[in-house]
């Protein structure tokens, strides 16, 4: 995965889908696997073990795919711990997917640095190399967040405010 430009995050990052209600836009390569490839993801957890989302069934899901040289995920990785805080009780799951092809090796410093109270998972060959149910992503950080039937509901791409992923969050829980 090659990183984008900054001037393509930040225009990347102004881009919103508008909900379940109507055709979300679907910025760079990211597609709606549905419901049934979603819940089908398996991915190994960083520090060992699995990470299946089909244990997040019913619940509002935002997969983070990020980075740990990506600036903008270090800026954004913070802001998602405070909101699984605030609204895990209320049926909000949050799941990292790092795209670092090193893997552990600097993932678990990393997360370890920055206290990620949320699991994460290490992408899978196919979704580093665009060919998984969610597309290909073609920037990170790159936000997907899914209803509580497992629909694609909200992309962002970049840094984006956290106001405006809040307001998502609210409008699925």
């Amino acid at each position: 995965m090659r990183p984008a430009s900054l001037g393509l995050l930040a225009l990347m990052g102004a881009l919103i889908a508008a909900g379940c209600a109507g055709e979300p836009v679907r910025p760079g390569g990211v597609t709606d696997p549905g419901p049934e490839a979603l819940y089908a993801t398996v991915l190994p957890r960083s520090g060992g073990g699995q990470v299946r989302l089909a244990d997040y069934r019913g619940r509002v899901l935002m997969l983070d795919f990020f980075a740990t040289w990506s600036q903008p995920c270090l800026l954004s990785i913070p802001r998602y711990a405070v909101l699984d805080e605030r609204f895990a009780k209320r049926g909000l799951a949050i799941v990292g997917v790092a795209m670092d092809e090193l893997g552990d090796e600097v993932v678990v410093p990393f997360a370890a640095g920055l206290q990620i109270p949320y699991p994460l998972a290490l992408a899978d060959k196919p979704i580093l190399a665009g060919d998984s149910a969610f597309g290909r992503l073609e920037a990170i950080p790159s936000l997907l967040i899914f209803d509580r039937q497992g629909r694609l509901c909200f992309v962002f791409i970049g840094l984006v405010p956290i106001e405006q992923v809040e307001q998502a969050i609210r409008r699925l829980l």
